[in-house]
Formats: C-alpha cells, structure tokens, sequence
C-alpha cells in the first residue's frame, strides 16, 4: 500500500521556497549596503584594509569580503568596526543618500558626541556656509 500525498504539505512547500528566497535576496542587499558603509567610513578615517584588519586582528582579504558583502559582518564586529571608526553602529544601516532628511541624521550622529560649545560652533559655520551658496546662487541668477 502505497502512502497518498496530503494537498496541504505540497502547497507549503512553494511558500516557503519563496519565502526563504525572499530573506536571501534582502540578505544579500543588505550585506552589500552595510559592506560599502564600511568601505566609506574607513575611507573617510584614512585607513587601509590592512590595518583595519590588524586591529581587528583578521585577514586583509576578511575585511575586503565584508567591504564587497560577500560576507555580513557580524553584530560584534560592527560594534569593533564603529569603534575603530569613531562612528555609531546605526551608521552602517543608513544609506548615503541624496535626500535631505537622512543627510541631517547623519550630521546629527556626528554631532552628538561632541561637547556643547563645538556643536553649535560647526551649525553656526554650517548656517552661515548655506548663507553664502544661496547668496551666490541668487548672484548668479541675476
């Protein structure tokens, strides 16, 4: 006797595939944007993947794989990479974008550790540097 095949089993199976191919499509996105915020931020401090794999106390080609996002860094090791790049964890997951409001929350992190008196010192220069390109840019208009 040969045992039926419930209809309920075999409808499942399709959405789980799919839902399991879904999670890896996100997964791989997400590696690779997390991956070019590490490239970016450890551009902007000056380092080498070298040395950032010497304070990490990996391989060179470790760091160039999480950069590429063929390999996700690990929670931990984001926390060492903010560390090493005097940057929020957070900072990694936000997209460099072109849209205004992500720009301000990214100046907003970079602010925040700063003491009082230096902050409003850099939105001061920040105000009077928008001052001077819209002044320009109505000049030329002109």
């Amino acid at each position: 006797m040969t045992p039926l095949k419930t209809p309920a089993k075999a409808s499942k199976t399709p959405a789980k595939s799919a839902i399991k191919s879904s999670k890896t499509a996100t997964g791989i996105s997400l590696a690779k944007s997390v991956g070019q915020a590490l490239a970016r931020h450890r551009s902007q401090t000056g380092l080498t993947q070298a040395k950032v794999a010497g304070q990490l106390g990996i391989e060179t080609e470790t760091v160039s794989r999480m950069e590429t996002g063929a390999i996700a860094a690990t929670l931990s090791r984001l926390e060492q990479l903010a560390a090493i790049y005097d940057c929020p964890v957070v900072s990694f997951f936000q997209e460099n974008t072109e849209d205004v409001e992500g720009m301000a929350r990214t100046l907003a992190e970079l602010l925040k550790p700063l003491p009082e008196d230096e902050r409003k010192l850099l939105v001061n220069f920040m105000v009077e540097a928008i001052k001077l390109f819209r002044s320009k840019r109505s000049k030329r208009r002109a």
